[in-house]
């Protein structure tokens, strides 16, 4: 993680300097200058501790807590079932419940990561990552397509009909999730029962992907990261008079601690950073200089204050909410640990120590932070290669055009394969939200301020346009499962004259509603908003929908598959006129969620 990146450049930081320190004279012709034996063990030490910590009183395995968070969340998706057949059960009850699911799902990711670096050298360890990953797909399409159903089913005709429906739905239901427990036990298992079969795991081609080094935002930070250490070094390598010491690798290795891939609000990061180190500095001396002493009560008193200040910032650094003051608490509380625990942990002495003592200690240390920020700070001024809120701005628009790409290709009759891409835009939507907090903490200073409620609302928007394209992607395929290629009957109702119009309305809602909110995040400037001049909000996109939707349900109906189909088939997924149904259900809600966000724009 990043974290080792940054303490592998700190450490690296100090050898690099006393290697280029003449005066360190233990260099014997080809053997390491300064082998550090002894702080090879303590960090082999604190690694053997940090695992004991996960492992007594109780086992604390990422593997276990990854089964346990498998089987809870698929028993979540079973009760979701059963309520939303239920005619009292109410659309905002089961939003809430699945997005409980979500972040579920998304705690899950995390403790298949950790179970790697635990065990993943072991067989079994490996098989139940890969199960348990193919089960997280499967939950994340069935909830999405639970979703986009549910969008459009409920009203006075869904608790209706489930009244009615109730006795066949249940059935349908009890089995669902007999299976659904059943393939939760095998991925927990790591292996197949019963002589069950299941499809190949994706693995990855080899250790480097192409695509995340050859990334333009990755790219950056390695250059902006390459930077900040090469002039921190030549600044402590240099020294300034008697303000800065010369061979001092503590601006280096303070800087390698702020190092960070996020490219907006570096202002407020960086200063609580600055905050965190100073703090961290002075406790540690501090407490030093007062119980630093040999004896007994020096020692325990050294180790109580150690552990409560330790503990205390690395809650600050970990914890998700705002609680505890924000970014900017998280950000100081990683290096307010590191200063003071470097304070703290000197070799204990009796002599006195006064507070000009104390505070020539702290001096360099301060005077070493405060450059690193001012290099920090300074290189990401100059090689970021835009502000947060232009790239969450890019990011979001990206993934509108994907979803007006999908949509175009869904009901285009010439188009016959279909991919899933619900995945991929999950991943682009939750960049483009991290990247828009990041626009909200930037400074803005001659700009307009980040309209972060517009993004937001935008947000919510798209997510639920990629559950809606869900559903149609796989009400789109044969069989109902992706892979099977577009089915027959979507391309012969997709082929007719009227149905062309209907694709044209939505397909230009989805660029308007694009070109519209990008003109909008865009303009910074406090003129009228150039958004304003576009012609096509006076064109109503809801009226034309509603009227090419009119005249193709009147030429589908003539269509002699609907007619031939009524009640020869067992099914609603076989049945054209349901397919039909479910494309139109979709793409009304599409044009229907654009409306609302041209709306708030």
């Amino acid at each position: 993680g990043m974290n080792a990146r940054i303490f592998c450049l700190s450490t690296f930081a100090f050898h690099w300097m006393e290697f280029m320190n003449p005066a360190v004279t233990d260099c014997v012709g080809t053997q390491l200058c300064s082998l550090k034996v002894g702080e090879l063990v303590s960090v082999a030490i604190a690694c053997g501790v940090a695992l004991l910590c996960n492992i007594l009183p109780t086992p604390s395995l990422a593997v276990w807590k990854a089964r346990t968070k498998a089987r809870e969340t698929t028993q979540c998706l079973v009760n979701v079932w059963m309520d939303a057949a239920r005619a009292d059960y109410r659309q905002e009850q089961m939003v809430a419940d699945l997005k409980k699911m979500k972040a579920a799902l998304e705690t899950l990711d995390g403790y298949m990561l950790h179970s790697y670096y635990e065990f993943g050298l072991i067989r079994s360890v490996r098989n139940i990552r890969e199960f348990l990953s193919r089960l997280k797909r499967t939950l994340n399409e069935s909830t999405d397509r639970l979703l986009c159903t549910w969008n459009t089913c409920f009203g006075a005709a869904h608790d209706e009909m489930m009244t009615r429906l109730w006795p066949q739905v249940r059935d349908v239901i009890v089995d669902a999730s007999k299976l659904l427990i059943h393939c939760t036990e095998i991925a927990c298992g790591g292996k197949v029962l019963d002589h069950d079969t299941l499809p190949a795991a994706e693995v990855p081609t080899g250790i480097f992907e192409r695509t995340v080094l050859a990334d333009r935002n990755h790219l950056s930070f390695v250059v902006r990261s390459f930077a900040i250490m090469l002039l921190a070094f030549v600044a402590g390598f240099c020294g300034h008079s008697k303000t800065m010491l010369t061979y001092d690798a503590g601006t280096a290795a303070a800087a390698a601690l702020m190092l960070r891939k996020a490219i907006g609000s570096s202002g407020p990061r960086n200063f609580g950073r600055l905050r965190g180190a100073v703090i961290g500095t002075i406790f540690g001396h501090v407490v030093f200089s007062m119980a630093g002493w040999c004896s007994w009560w020096g020692y325990l008193t050294s180790g109580l204050a150690i552990f409560s200040w330790v503990a205390t910032s690395m809650f600050n650094h970990a914890d998700p909410s705002d609680v505890t003051g924000g970014m900017e608490a998280r950000a100081a509380g990683l290096l307010s640990a590191y200063f003071a625990s470097n304070g703290i942990m000197e070799q204990c002495t009796t002599e006195v120590f006064t507070v000009n003592d104390v505070m020539g200690k702290s001096y360099f240390m301060i005077i070493n932070s405060l450059a690193a920020v001012f290099l920090v700070f300074a290189v990401d001024t100059v090689l970021a290669p835009e502000t947060a809120a232009h790239l969450a701005t890019n990011a979001y628009s990206r993934a509108i055009k994907v979803i007006t790409e999908v949509v175009s290709d869904l009901l285009k009759p010439t188009v016959l394969e279909i991919r899933p891409h619900t995945g991929e835009l999950a991943i682009r939507m939750r960049k483009a939200g991290l990247l828009g907090r990041q626009a909200e903490a930037e400074p803005r200073l001659w700009r307009n301020p980040w309209r972060g409620l517009l993004f937001g609302d935008a947000m919510i928007s798209a997510t639920n346009m990629r559950v809606t394209l869900s559903g149609m992607e796989h009400s789109s395929v044969e069989g109902g499962r992706l892979g099977g290629g577009k089915a027959d009957k979507m391309r012969a109702f997709t082929k007719l004259q009227s149905f062309a119009q209907v694709r044209k309305v939505v397909v230009e809602m989805l660029e308007h509603v694009e070109d519209l909110l990008d003109s909008a995040l865009s303009q910074e400037t406090g003129e009228v908003m150039h958004a304003l001049g576009n012609p096509q909000l006076r064109r109503d996109f809801n009226g034309e929908f509603a009227a090419a939707v009119k005249g193709f349900v009147a030429e589908v109906n003539r269509m002699p598959e609907i007619s031939q189909e009524r009640g020869a088939v067992n099914s609603l997924e076989l049945d054209m006129a349901g397919q039909v149904s479910m494309i139109l259900c979709c793409t009304w809600a599409l044009v229907a969620e654009a409306s609302q966000l041209q709306r708030c724009l």
